[in-house]
């Protein structure tokens, strides 16, 4: 189904029948309505004056007869059919056939008898050879492979494909349903604006009585959680009030009721109280369980300063209710201080079994473990043996808290905490690294299971409640994937494996070497997950490096929102996010997104979204990050901010991006993707070789409302800058760029730079026999370079199909507005203007008048833009959001 979905995308199954069809739709011989609402303005457009004529087939033309004698396909003799429609037919001749004009065309098979079909005597190949208005002369028709009742609904829209050259384009500009993000749209096209579901509506905080929880989003904007200050929790109220997870531990009453262990306790005489404790946990568990249940509290000595070590044998099974505080001191057995920003627990349990600390399907009530340190155990013998700290197999309700679990020994595969069979466990105020392990290392690793991570972090942003502790130096909270002790096992921080709802929230999650460094891991079952507010770092993997890694997850849209970081750095491929087949991920208002290259690094990604090994594309959504970009050296080969490759992009809108710096350096790419592309800012940055704001390689994309910029950098590297470079290839897919601020950048200080603001060239397949690619209500700036065209055809076999209302910016001067067929360079508008091998019309050269650019690209009152665009295909809204001009819009991202 996925696949079948995304070959309709693509554009491969333009028939009649296509479900993506919505009727033929043109407005004035243009190619989409005036209000950029293709279905919603449903004329056929067919004459090449744009004089208006009514489709329908065979069965319209039966229907008309000399009694509508106004009508260009009414006749009663073949002069009839000549004097109507402006003279000779595209081939062979008029015939009145049935009080209907037909052309008949010699050596041509032409059921419609339009003139237009298969053989040597045709004008042209046919569209569609059962409907007379659809021909190569017919704009374009409405496309949408979305629910009907959807279309045109929120952010949703129909597209539209046009008839060149005998063959329908792919669909451009359609717009389907997304996964709610937080931006005040309506993404799921429901009718309601960020409408989430009851489990994603609200986001929660703290422990205890510092527990807090705001509203997921509110006015368009993620909310801030904050968890309310600590009080001293020395009431017997039942209430964990000094939020570290334990409840009542300094209530005297309390100090009765837990059963206690201590160094110098006896088994045999002691009875688990404060003056005569046990001397190991597995007696204390025992008499624990016994109903009423009670706590075990675990001393390190006689006062604050000591440290012990418990050791606990093969198998140590936690008891139903039964909670475990350690670091207690057994004078008055108070609690020692935990700060749970950088936990530092006195008492160490060295695990006995490879399974750690076990928590089994019989743990239904509440049941905690706070306050130790985990040394785990060798694995068994084997090839895939593993170690775990703590293995939550079916348990609900557990609370791991202040807990650090260490990176000893050396394992095949070495997990902190493992949740299996359905476990469900909040982990907070922990320190968990995944281990030494030779496949595999993780620090929660959850399968089939619900884990919700919070708060593991040293400090939370006073502001907007997310983790600001990084993972250099190495963090006294946080999660972590393999350490220098392992060897050349992957090193995975968070693993979740068809684990739907989990919650990985306010956490610092640091993944390094190993054979991959993977921050987030998301594949299977991913409905509901979230991943919020945390600082996530990937480094040093010796293959890939990835902050956030989603794959395969069922059609899911895990929420990836409001993270203060998401890097990743080193390895051949480094990306920030990256999403791949069946998953659909929504990235939404992260404040940043990075990807950095080291010596071996090719590809370095902000964010990446692309098709799996079976060909399905995740169908990604980017949408309000604060900052996506590229690597921050030179050494990849390739840069880039956001890719989007083979129909794997579902919208990239309202983020700032930026390729940043490496050889080539790409703001947004796109590669034979329709992606809706809109009011982004976009830059390339500072490339060694080239810098491109927006590189669409075989591209069926709608670009519209952007602020594009091509190479920023100082002088002496960046010798090709480009704010929108186009490859066209042989095939269905046609570009269409609306209504953006269009810069080359580049500088003036290198003597050898060439600069363009689009640039039209050809990929590395068979090139296009004919024009192709739509630009319309372009401000098109030419760059700083000694050598700089507002818009540059890089060879003679290139040229764009529609060029329309563009403003060809001469403002700086020694300018050539239009380069055309690589060779002529045109300065003067008119010859524009004049071109004969596209369709171009209406085109200005003048000072756009910015308020102040580049840093604010507005226009100011009585700039020769406003008003001058056309309306064909204009968006309904600006960069802004503002409503454009129905009839004449403003040229440029701003109205």
């Amino acid at each position: 189904m996925r696949i079948a979905l995304s070959l309709l995308v693509l554009g491969l199954a333009c028939t009649r029948a296509n479900p993506l069809y919505q009727g033929p739709v043109t407005d004035s011989g243009d190619d989409v309505p005036s209000d950029g609402s293709i279905a919603a303005d449903a004329r056929a457009d067919v004459a090449p004056d744009g004089g208006g004529r009514e489709s329908g087939g065979d069965t319209a033309r039966d229907a008309i007869t000399d009694a509508n004698p106004d009508n260009p396909l009414a006749c009663v003799l073949a002069s009839d059919c000549a004097l109507r429609n402006g003279g000779a037919p595209p081939c062979g001749a008029w015939e009145c056939r049935g009080r209907t004009c037909a052309v008949i065309c010699p050596d041509c098979t032409d059921l419609d008898h339009d003139g237009f079909g298969v053989g040597s005597g045709c004008a042209g190949a046919d569209c569609d050879d059962a409907n007379f208005a659809i021909r190569a002369t017919v704009p374009a028709r409405s496309c949408y492979s979305g629910a009907n009742n959807t279309m045109n609904v929120g952010a949703c829209r129909a597209g539209w494909q046009s008839c060149a050259a005998g063959v329908w384009t792919a669909c451009v500009g359609q717009i389907l349903p997304t996964t709610e993000a937080c931006n005040g749209e309506d993404d799921n096209c429901d009718g309601t604006v960020d409408n989430f579901p009851d489990t994603l509506s609200t986001v929660h905080c703290g422990l205890g009585a510092c527990a807090r929880s705001v509203p997921a989003c509110a006015a368009g904007v993620v909310g801030a959680c904050l968890p309310l200050p600590p009080a001293v929790d020395d009431e017997c109220d039942n209430v964990d009030n000094d939020c570290d997870g334990q409840v009542d531990e300094n209530c005297p009453a309390d100090r009765d009721s837990c059963v206690h262990v201590a160094p110098d306790g006896d088994d045999l005489l002691g009875e688990g109280t404060v003056a005569a404790p046990y001397q190991t946990l597995s007696v204390a568990m025992l008499a624990a369980a016994v109903p009423p249940v009670r706590p075990v509290c675990v001393a390190a000595g006689s006062d604050c300063d000591a440290r012990s070590t418990y050791s606990l044998p093969a198998v140590f099974v936690m008891a139903n209710g039964v909670s475990v505080h350690g670091n207690y001191e057994s004078s008055a057995w108070l609690p020692c201080p935990i700060n749970p920003a950088a936990p530092d627990p006195h008492v160490t349990l060295q695990l006995g079994g490879p399974l750690g600390v076990q928590f089994p399907a019989t743990v239904t009530l509440p049941t905690a473990l706070d306050g130790f340190v985990l040394q785990r155990a060798a694995a068994a013998p084997g090839a895939m043996a593993s170690t775990a700290g703590v293995t939550v197999n079916g348990a609900k309700k557990v609370l791991l808290s202040n807990l650090v679990i260490n990176d000893r020994p050396q394992a095949p595969r070495s997990w902190g905490v493992n949740l299996i069979n359905g476990g469900e466990a909040l982990i907070t105020h922990c320190n968990i690294a995944g281990g030494a392990g030779t496949m595999e290392n993780i620090g929660v690793r959850s399968v089939a299971s619900f884990p919700t991570l919070r708060e593991n972090c040293a400090a939370l942003d006073a502001t907007t409640g997310r983790c600001s502790s990084t993972c250099t130096p190495p963090p006294p909270v946080g999660i972590s994937g393999r350490t220098d002790n392992g060897t050349v096992g992957p090193s995975t921080a968070v693993y979740l494996e068809a684990s739907p709802g989990a919650l990985v929230e306010t956490s610092t999650l640091c993944a390094s070497v190993g054979e991959a460094a993977t921050g987030v891991r998301i594949l299977g079952n991913a409905a509901g997950t979230v991943v919020r507010g945390n600082t996530i770092s990937a480094v040093a993997g010796e293959t890939a490096s990835r902050g956030v890694w989603a794959e395969d997850c069922v059609q899911a849209s895990p929420w990836i929102v409001g993270n203060q970081l998401i890097e990743a750095e080193g390895g051949t491929r480094a990306m920030g996010v990256v999403a791949v087949g069946d998953c659909d991920p929504v990235i939404d208002s992260n404040r940043l997104i990075s990807a950095n290259g080291d010596g071996s690094t090719m590809q370095a990604h902000g964010v990446a979204c692309q098709i799996n090994g079976f060909g399905e594309p995740s169908l990604c959504a980017v949408l309000g990050n604060a900052l996506i970009q590229g690597s921050a050296n030179f050494n990849p080969a390739v840069s880039a901010g956001v890719s989007c490759g083979e129909g794997s992009c579902a919208r990239v809108a309202g983020n700032v991006v930026v390729g940043n710096q490496g050889q080539s350096v790409i703001g947004v790419w796109l590669r034979n993707d329709g992606v809706t592309v809109e009011r982004n800012q976009i830059t390339g940055g500072c490339g060694q070789d080239d810098a491109s704001g927006i590189l669409a390689d075989d591209s069926f994309s709608r670009v519209q409302n952007n602020l594009v910029t091509g190479g920023a950098c100082p002088s002496g590297v960046s010798p090709s800058s480009v704010g929108v470079r186009v490859y066209n290839n042989l095939d269905q897919n046609e570009i269409d760029i609306h209504s953006n601020t269009i810069d080359g950048g580049g500088n003036s200080g290198r003597g050898d730079c060439v600069s363009a603001g689009i640039e039209w060239d050809i990929g590395p397949e068979t090139a296009p026999t004919a024009p192709k690619g739509i630009v319309r209500n372009n401000i098109l700036r030419p760059g700083l370079c000694s050598d700089r065209t507002d818009f540059s055809e890089r060879l003679s076999s290139t040229d764009p199909r529609v060029f329309e209302n563009n403003d060809l910016d001469p403002t700086t001067g020694n300018t050539v507005l239009y380069l055309n067929e690589a060779l002529i360079p045109l300065r003067e508008i008119s010859a524009v203007n004049a071109l004969a091998d596209t369709t171009v019309r209406n085109n200005i050269s003048a000072d756009p008048r910015f308020v102040g650019f580049p840093t604010n690209q507005h226009l100011m009152t009585g700039s020769p833009c406003v008003g001058a665009g056309t309306s064909a295909g204009a968006p309904a809204a600006d960069l802004d959001g503002k409503p454009r001009s129905p009839l004449r819009p403003t040229i440029g991202a701003y109205e």
